[in-house]
C-alpha cells in the first residue's frame, strides 16, 4: 500500500526536528543558489567573468545535487547521504576556488576565502562524520558482544 503524502511528511519530521537549523538554512541557500545557473538565469558576475556557460551549469548542477542529497541524509537520518552531498560540495567548491585563484585580484582575495572556507568545512564534517560513524560502530559491537557499554 503506497504511502499517502501525510505519512511520507510524517517520516521526514523525526529528521527535520533534530535537524540543526542553521544546516538547514546553508542547505537551502546551497540549492536556491544553484538553481538559477541550471534554470538559464544570470550567473554572478565572478562567475560569468571565471567560467563558460558550460562550467557554470555543472557548478549550478553540483550546488543542487549535493544540496538535495545532503537535505536528504539529513531528513531521513542517513549519514552516507549527508557524506555525499559533502564530497560534491567541497570539491565543487575547491573547483570554483581554482577558478578565481587562476584570475585572482586583490577584490577576489574576500570571495576566495569564502569558498576556500566553505569547503574545509564540508571536508571537516566529513571527517567528523566518519569518525561518529566509527564510534557508535565501536560501541555497538561492545555492547552486541556483551561488554560494557
Amino acid at each position: 500500500m503506497p504511502l499517502t503524502l501525510p505519512a511520507r511528511l510524517r517520516r521526514l519530521l523525526p529528521g527535520l526536528a533534530t535537524a540543526n537549523p542553521f544546516e538547514l538554512y546553508l542547505i537551502a541557500l546551497i540549492i536556491l543558489g544553484g538553481l538559477p545557473l541550471l534554470l538559464g538565469g544570470p550567473a554572478p558576475l565572478s562567475m560569468a567573468a571565471l567560467l563558460s556557460r558550460f562550467w557554470s551549469l555543472l557548478w549550478g548542477l553540483e550546488l543542487v545535487v549535493g544540496g538535495l542529497t545532503k537535505l536528504v541524509g539529513v531528513l531521513r537520518g542517513r549519514v552516507r547521504y549527508r557524506i555525499a552531498g559533502l564530497w560534491l560540495l567541497g570539491f565543487s567548491s575547491v573547483a570554483y576556488a581554482l577558478a578565481i585563484a587562476a584570475s585572482l585580484t586583490p577584490g577576489s582575495l574576500v570571495a576566495l576565502g569564502f569558498i576556500l572556507g566553505f569547503s574545509v568545512a564540508c571536508f571537516a564534517q566529513i571527517r567528523h562524520l566518519h569518525h561518529a560513524v566509527r564510534v557508535l560502530s565501536q560501541y555497538q559491537a561492545r555492547v552486541t558482544n556483551g561488554g560494557p557499554p
